[in-house]
């Protein structure tokens, strides 16, 4: 009664706090209540995230998604596997092995079988032999010992090779290479499809190999093979030496192609305005002068064209002219082109020297290679 007529009295007031075991259990009811709905929210934040990774990143997410795939593992148990007998179908001597598999497909067919493809052979017949395939050096003996192996050894003509000689042991001065069974071989294919496809009326299948040709990029090979560092030095030599002789070649041939414009180039370089200078130096003198003396003067700076001016000047029959204003600008113009053909025929001789020495060279470097290269040759066949 006391405690209901102090609240009736107290009216609006806050009720008060509870105290003892009930305040107690009051505060960690709440206090679950708070984290499961806080752990709530969270969980349904970071769905398929594990706890432990949760609890490293510190509750928080990460910024951006992993772009690595997670793997799905399915839900169940897992396959059953059985080391078990099998046979390869390919094979034709039964070997049995064994190995790994899933129960359910102990019974299935060896799966890499199906890789194995094998080389297509041709067959003959003894009267197809006796009509197409005769050769002066074959035996029919020979040749079908040749196919056989051939089929055997899926035509990998190195093992063939190998057995055949141990077949049929070489006499002398008779061996016969893998490129002579090689030979034999596509021959004879190409003769019965030829015969074959004739009867049908039908196209033929030829195949061609050079046996010769073959033989001759196998010795090559051997003979690079076979050098040593101071022919590989000397060889590169001799490349860098040819090397320069084409370019010089090749820009002699430009030169001739173009030798006005490569004469004055060469003149310009030498002076700036020199081979205008060089021309009848004495067309321009200073002070008082007679007209006689712009043409009685040397025809060049230098001698010896001057003197190849003059003799082309006198080949086409020139005199020294009467001294007028116009005969005298004539003349100069004249003795202008006599220089430029007397520089165009210096440039030519200089020109067809070079290319004589070039292949004069040229000839003497392939001489000493041939030589080597024979005697390399002559050092094999012993």
């Amino acid at each position: 009664m006391a405690s209901d007529a102090k609240s009736i009295l107290e009216g609006g007031s806050k009720p008060a706090a509870p105290t003892g075991i009930e305040a107690i259990l009051s505060k960690k009811q709440k206090h679950k209540v708070a984290a499961n709905v806080e752990e709530g929210t969270e969980k349904s934040k970071l769905r398929g995230m594990s706890r432990e990774l949760y609890d490293l990143i510190g509750g928080r997410a990460p910024i951006a998604e992993s772009s690595v795939p997670i793997a799905k593992l399915k839900k169940g148990p897992a396959q059953k596997w059985k080391w078990v007998e099998f046979e390869n179908p390919a094979r034709k001597d039964g070997l049995k092995l064994r190995h790994w598999c899933k129960e359910e497909d102990t019974d299935a067919v060896y799966p890499f079988s199906k890789f194995n493809k094998p080389s297509r052979v041709p067959v003959y017949t003894r009267d197809e032999y006796l009509r197409y395939l005769t050769d002066d050096n074959w035996t029919e003996q020979e040749t079908g010992v040749l196919f056989e192996m051939c089929r055997r050894y899926d035509l990998r003509f190195i093992l063939v090779h190998d057995h055949f000689t141990r077949r049929f042991p070489p006499l002398e001065g008779q061996a016969r290479s893998a490129e002579d069974l090689k030979a034999r071989y596509y021959k004879v294919w190409t003769r019965i499809s030829k015969a074959r496809h004739a009867r049908a009326n039908s196209v033929d299948v030829t195949y061609r190999f050079d046996a010769d040709h073959e033989k001759k990029r196998k010795s090559q090979l051997r003979m690079l093979k076979n050098r040593t560092p101071a022919q590989v030095h000397e060889e590169e030599l001799l490349k860098s030496e040819l090397k320069k002789i084409r370019e010089a070649q090749k820009a002699a041939i430009q030169a001739a192609k173009n030798p006005t414009q490569n004469t004055a180039d060469r003149g310009t370089k030498r002076k700036k305005g020199g081979t205008e200078d060089d021309i009848n130096p004495a067309a321009k003198l200073a002070g008082i002068h007679m007209r006689s003396a712009e043409t009685a003067g040397p025809l060049h700076n230098k001698p010896r064209m001057a003197q190849h001016i003059a003799r082309i000047l006198t080949q086409f029959g020139v005199e020294t002219p009467l001294a007028t204003a116009s005969v005298n600008l004539a003349y100069h113009e004249l003795v202008k082109v006599a220089t430029k053909a007397a520089q165009l025929q210096f440039s030519i001789e200089l020109k067809e020297k070079a290319i004589t020495e070039m292949r004069d060279r040229k000839i003497r470097i392939e001489a000493r290679r041939n030589q080597r290269l024979s005697v390399k040759g002559k050092r094999d066949s012993k």
